[in-house]
């Protein structure tokens, strides 16, 4: 009888250790495809600024003063954005936040230095 009772622990125990094992399995493969998503959105969001950035140069050849003051206020709430998400570490945004405003302070740069 003793004999049966310790196959049934060690069997239990076995169940449980396969159970852990599967949790972390599982917890690994949710990770990764956040980390996918995560990595697809910022690589869409950069796309995205880029052909912006583009379509700013366009506009810049123009040199409507306007838009320089657009230009500004958007570096300038990019750089509170880049603040707020230090703040909250949300490392993400400040990414994002940091890309963007290497892009457009670029453009700005350069528009500013060909006249």
């Amino acid at each position: 009888m003793g004999n049966k009772k310790r196959k049934k622990m060690k069997e239990l125990a076995r169940q449980r250790k396969l159970q852990k094992e599967r949790a972390v399995t599982n917890r690994k493969m949710k990770e990764n495809l956040f980390y996918r998503i995560g990595s697809w959105v910022i690589t869409t969001l950069l796309l995205l600024l880029k052909g912006m950035v583009m379509i700013v140069s366009a506009v810049f050849s123009l040199g409507s003063m306007a838009f320089q003051l657009l230009i500004i206020l958007l570096l300038l709430i990019l750089s509170f954005y880049l603040l707020y998400s230090l703040s909250t570490d949300d490392r993400e945004g400040m990414f994002v936040s940091a890309a963007a405003l290497l892009i457009w302070g670029s453009v700005w740069f350069l528009m500013r230095r060909t006249r």
